[in-house]
């Protein structure tokens, strides 16, 4: 009984996000959007004919992106908490690799982006890790900057509100990439992708986030909270003996922020795939 309930759950799922897709195919078109009832052929060829020019210029603009991102952490403290935070969402294009799997992303790349890395036939271009690193990073860093302003205006609503609205950008970004310029592409069913990127993105980086931004805000109050503590700190010398308790601290901040990006991808992936697994979206490549 209880496993027929739970087959007419994810077929219902199915049926409504297949409705969505058709009324969605009214608005707006893909050219890189295919959905064939048997299977989708390799299009190597077909993502080859995207412009050099805006192939490049993806690459440059992500890396330079990504370089701004570093700037402004020097910009806002440069606090090795902050270098933290931004150096773990920059270690993140192995996780990338992994997710273009066909059982998650189930990506194509075209052929003439500069490899960062390829492990049995799957590549990882370089852009993609820097993409990440801006991201998953900035935006950590941000939500820790003007973590009190945050907790004014939206309290603890600020955990879904940010995913939510980073996941929509995600469709925006990803719609030029993918579904503008062909630079690569999800393996779909069309019914799924809104401008060529699939709406499950959505739920992964909604996933992702908000562990992300709750454990980078946790840290920065700890780290704040410790040299107050320190009965020396208020005994000796105020708040110049505190900046010394604060300094103490070396490199522990640092430490400690480096492994938050990559547990909160690891949190998406998770959510992500338990949906995915329900929806099954995917059509074959051959």
């Amino acid at each position: 009984m209880v496993p027929a309930l739970r087959q007419n759950t994810s077929n219902q799922v199915r049926n409504f996000s297949d409705q969505i897709g058709r009324e969605w195919r009214k608005l707006t078109s893909t050219e890189q959007s295919v959905d064939t009832p048997d299977c989708q052929c390799d299009t190597s060829g077909v993502l080859a004919e995207a412009n050099i020019v805006a192939l490049r210029g993806w690459e440059v603009a992500c890396i330079a992106t990504w370089a701004a991102g570093l700037w402004l952490v020097f910009r806002l403290g440069g606090s090795r908490l902050y270098l933290g935070l931004y150096s773990g969402a920059s270690v993140l294009a192995f996780w990338d690799w992994m997710l273009g799997n066909r059982w998650f992303f189930h990506i194509t790349f075209d052929d003439r982006f500069v490899t960062f890395f390829r492990v049995d036939g799957l590549v990882e271009p370089l852009w993609a890790g820097f993409s990440y690193g801006f991201f998953f990073g900035i935006c950590a860093l941000l939500a820790v900057h003007f973590g009190r302003w945050l907790d004014e205006h939206l309290g603890a609503w600020q955990y879904l509100a940010i995913g939510l609205g980073l996941g929509f950008l995600d469709i925006v970004i990803e719609g030029v990439s993918v579904g503008w310029l062909g630079l690569y592409r999800f393996n779909y069913k069309q019914s799924y992708l809104w401008w060529g990127v699939p709406w499950t993105n959505i739920v992964f980086i909604v996933a992702a986030q908000a562990p992300i931004i709750f454990l980078a805000r946790r840290l920065a109050d700890l780290v704040q909270r410790l040299p107050a503590s320190a009965p020396v700190a208020v005994a000796v010398g105020g708040p110049e003996a505190r900046a010394g308790e604060a300094g103490s601290l070396g490199w522990l901040p640092f430490w400690a922020a480096l492994p938050i990006a990559p547990a909160g991808i690891y949190a998406g992936a998770f959510v992500t795939t338990l949906l995915l697994q329900r929806l099954q979206p995917w059509v074959p490549v051959r």
